[in-house]
Order: C-alpha cells, then sequence, then structure tokens
C-alpha cells in the first residue's frame, strides 16, 4: 500500500462520508480509495474498474465518487463522531483536543460515541453541547486522576525495587545465606537471586500497567467498525493515542555490568516491545466504509529517571516508550481510510490539517449474491493507481428502508439525589413500547471510587424504566469514611445496550453526604 501523503502525526481519527440514498435490494456496495503518487486520485468510472467476488468476475453497476470536508452548515444532516481516548500522561493537558471537537466538529443533533481507557459510551443524539463538553471533561479527568494514582504506585514499588538490589549487593541484607561469589566470579547463585527477583517484579509490574490501557483487540475493533459501516450517516471518528512510557532499565548503568544487561534485556524484552499479533493492514482495510480516522500519536510529557546508588554502581531506571497494539493499528486505519497521522503534542498543525482535508473515497454497487455467506473480493483498475479495500467481506446485509424517525433512544439519566444512606436515581421518560412489547428493562450500575481511586463500592441492579421515572431508584451505600469520592452512574438498555453515563463528586463529611 502506498503511502497517504497526509500522514503527518498525532492520534487523532477522524470520519467518512456514508451517506447519500440507499441502494436497491438487489444491489450491494464496496467502498475505496485510489491513490496516484501518493495523492487521493479522482475521476475515475465505472468502466474503469474489474471486480470478481469468490473468484468469479462480476459486473460493476454504478460508481459514485463522494466528496466531503469536516466543516459543514449547522443545516446539514446529522453526523456520527467517534471518539478514542488512550490516556497514559496525567499532566499532558488535553484541553485543546476537547475545545476543538466541540467549536468545530460536533453540532447539536449530531451523534457521538465514546471509548476511553475505563469508559464506553454508545452511539447516542446529542442534544447539548455544553452537557455533552462537561461529561467528556469529567471522563479525562476521571482517566488522568487514576492514571496518576496507578504512576505513583509503579514509581513506589520500582524504587523499593531498586533500593533492595543495592542493599543485596552491597550486601547489606541476607538473602537466605547466599554468599556472594568470588571476585571476577559473576556466574554465583547470589547474583543469579538478585538477577531472578528483578526480572520478576519488572516484569510484574509492566503486565499490571499495559492493562490500564486501551488496548482494544482484533474482535473488538471489527465490531466497532462493522457497526459504523452499517450506519446511514456521514461519520468522523477521532483517536487520542498517548503512546505508554515505562521505566525500562538502562544497559549502560544497569546494575554496573553486575546482573548482565544483555541476559536482563533478552528475557525482557517481549514485555518492553512485544504487543499483540494484530493483523494492522487487515484491520485497517476493514474500516474501509466506517468512517474517515485521523491519528494523532501523543507523546508523553515525564521522563524523569529513577536511579539508586550503591557500592556496585548506579541503578538506574529510565521513562521509555513501551510497544502498545494501538500505536501500530490506530495509524494504519487512519492511512486506509483517507484520515490524517501526527506524531506529537503540537495540537493546532493537527487541527488545521483535519479541518483543511477534503476527504474522496468511492461508493461502488454490483449485483448481491444472497447465497454467498462470504465473499473474497477482488478489485482492480485499468488506470495505473493503487487501490485500498476490504478484500474479506462479511456477509451481506439486505438494504434498509430510509429511516423516517429518530434513531433508537438511549437510556438518559434524569437525576440523582443523595438520601439518608445512598442515592437515588431517576430516568427520563422513554419512547412508549410498540404494542404487545414490554417497557425496556434498564440495567444501573453504580460505582464509588475513593480518593485513591480504589473501587469501595460496585452494584448491578436491573429496573424498569418507567418505574424509575415516576418512583426512581435508590441504591444503598455501605459506611464511608470522611472524604471525596467519584460516584459513576451507568444506565444500559438491555436489549439495545445504548447507554448514559453520569460522574459525580461525592463528598462525605460529618454533614453526611452531599453530590
Amino acid at each position: 500500500m502506498m503511502k497517504n501523503p497526509k500522514t503527518g502525526g498525532r492520534l487523532f481519527l477522524i470520519g467518512l462520508l456514508l451517506g447519500g440514498s440507499l441502494l436497491a435490494a438487489a444491489d450491494d456496495t464496496l467502498e475505496f480509495r485510489a491513490w496516484r503518487d501518493g495523492k487521493p486520485l479522482s475521476g475515475l468510472q465505472a468502466q474503469d474498474m474489474k471486480l470478481s467476488v469468490n473468484g468469479n468476475e462480476r459486473q460493476v453497476s454504478g460508481l459514485a465518487e463522494v466528496r466531503h470536508k469536516l466543516a459543514g452548515s449547522d443545516a446539514a444532516p446529522p453526523r456520527l463522531v467517534t471518539l478514542l481516548f488512550n490516556l497514559s500522561d496525567y499532566k499532558l493537558d488535553l484541553d485543546p483536543a476537547v475545545d476543538f471537537i466541540f467549536a468545530s466538529v460536533l453540532r447539536p443533533n449530531d451523534r457521538l460515541l465514546v471509548r476511553s481507557n475505563n469508559f464506553s459510551l454508545a452511539d447516542h443524539a446529542v442534544s447539548s453541547l455544553a452537557s455533552e463538553k462537561k461529561r467528556l471533561r469529567q471522563i479525562l479527568d476521571f482517566e488522568k486522576r487514576k492514571y496518576n494514582v496507578l504512576y505513583q504506585s509503579v514509581r513506589f514499588q520500582l524504587t523499593d525495587l531498586l533500593n533492595s538490589t543495592a542493599r543485596l549487593m552491597s550486601g547489606q541484607a541476607s538473602d537466605g545465606g547466599f554468599a556472594e561469589p568470588d571476585a571476577g566470579n559473576q556466574q554465583g547463585v547470589y547474583p543469579e537471586a538478585i538477577r531472578r527477583n528483578f526480572i520478576h517484579v519488572i516484569v510484574q509490574t509492566v503486565q499490571a500497567y499495559k492493562k490500564f490501557f486501551l488496548n482494544m483487540d482484533e474482535s473488538q475493533l471489527r465490531r466497532l467498525a462493522e457497526y459504523l459501516r452499517f450506519q446511514d450517516v456521514e461519520k468522523w471518528g477521532f483517536v487520542f493515542f498517548e503512546r505508554p512510557n515505562f521505566f525500562i532499565p538502562e544497559p549502560q548503568s544497569l546494575l554496573a555490568g553486575y546482573l548482565s544487561p544483555s541476559e536482563l534485556f533478552q528475557k525482557m524484552h517481549q514485555e518492553f516491545h512485544g504487543t499483540d499479533s494484530l493483523n494492522d493492514a487487515g484491520i485497517g482495510k476493514s474500516f474501509i466504509g466506517s468512517g474517515t480516522w485521523s491519528t494523532m500519536l501523543l507523546t508523553p510529557t515525564d521522563r524523569i529517571p529513577l536511579a539508586v546508588a550503591s557500592e556496585k554502581g548506579t541503578l538506574r531506571l529510565d521513562r521509555s516508550r513501551i510497544a502498545s497494539a494501538g500505536e501500530r493499528v490506530f495509524p494504519q486505519i487512519s492511512r486506509s481510510t483517507g484520515g490524517i497521522v501526527m506524531d506529537g503534542n503540537q495540537f493546532d498543525g493537527f487541527f488545521a490539517k483535519v479541518a483543511g482535508s477534503e476527504d474522496l473515497f468511492y461508493r461502488l454497487s454490483f449485483a448481491a449474491d444472497p447465497a454467498s455467506p462470504f465473499r473474497s473480493v477482488a478489485l482492480t483498475a485499468t488506470v495505473p493507481c493503487e487501490l485500498v479495500y476490504d478484500d474479506q467481506r462479511r456477509p451481506a446485509r439486505p438494504a434498509r428502508p430510509v429511516a423516517t424517525g429518530p434513531m433508537p433512544a438511549a437510556p438518559q439519566i434524569a437525576g440523582v439525589e443523595v438520601k439518608e444512606k445512598g442515592v437515588q436515581i431517576k430516568m427520563s421518560a422513554q419512547p412508549a413500547p410498540a404494542s404487545g412489547r414490554q417497557a425496556p428493562r434498564i440495567f444501573i450500575g453504580v460505582q464509588l471510587f475513593d480518593g485513591k481511586m480504589n473501587m469501595v463500592f460496585n452494584k448491578t441492579v436491573e429496573s424498569d424504566a418507567a418505574a424509575m421515572e415516576t418512583a426512581g431508584l435508590e441504591v444503598l451505600l455501605p459506611a464511608l469514611a470522611k472524604g471525596v469520592y467519584d460516584l459513576v452512574i451507568e444506565a444500559t438498555d438491555a436489549v439495545t445496550r445504548k447507554n448514559d453515563l453520569a460522574l459525580f463528586s461525592l463528598t462525605v463529611s460529618k454533614k453526611g453526604m452531599q453530590l
């Protein structure tokens, strides 16, 4: 695949226009991009394309060229905006990103889908830009504070490891009777015991650390692409991916040669540099038709090393980037879908490129074959160019009638009140169920985190949405020590899986609980 000339740097994703009239039930579609000399190619005609499905040549019945820009008038049809955030630096200021999204991207009545390290907010209509912006800031603030706790815990664990290793190396602590080897003999049991402990602690710590980050697996990414593909609206996607840093041993000063840096790095290489075996190009192609994605790869700001001096030399751990599947996959998605990739923390330059670029892709139609459960697609052009498309097509869905009403409503949390021993949650009115159908069932999740981001309460209950609208649902909380807590309430429709999310700061004092 030729490089997309729009590639720049920073993990941000932009979406792609997929609107337009629906095709007849007998037609299927294939969306693709065409490049020549690193630039999008325009002017292709149906007669320029050759298509085969499952090895058999098929006739192209139509080819439409689609163009769009991020900037649009308020009168334009609603769009679907997808935001993915991977946060790995509690000091990095993401306010410019949030401000840009709400000033230059989202409009009233647009749809929004959000995923972060710990939260998932389903596709829903935006009724209030101010409320959505406030909630997104709350989500990002929660993520950064949670990461700060994790970061400080990692610093403490590794500082303790360095100190204990320095004491062992200096002979100031006992290790079960192990004797220090003779001079020049570095293969004795004592350094081997230190080496095993050193490797074990760091590997355990980095494994726990990496679980925090937004590393969506292949099935999750493909499900997201599949969902977006069948949304008949203009789509834009943005990803902010902060590449995780970790305290990695420095080869030159690692235990002053006492613990064989080459051996240590060989054993730890997979933990620091290995990632999930994702099919990068395949995932990127699967997003064709699911939006134009632009990626912003963010660089963490904190690079303060840890160091402890010992009689054997300086034990040093430097902050260094560790491998993450998302760092490879998200830029590949952006390049496959005509988006922009930028590397660094210069928000202004990235936003200017995103806002000023024009997206160009093609929508090809051909006769559908309902008897084919899975289709291998091959597309070529009679003119010189490079084509990018999803060559492994999932079963075709039947054409749907044009929607005449609003999209299915997500449950909405109308209010939360503090009661004597808990909180009461009320829901907004839901659309009346169709004749013969039961009222929707809502799962209500309540989580409480203390000042150290420890989860001190977690409960999920099921309720009838109509009952909660009138009487509300009261959830009792445990006895809480004085302090400030994060209260997270999530309401999820049991059938559609659409959800609403509300975050509050709960203060516990002599006067009781207050939001």
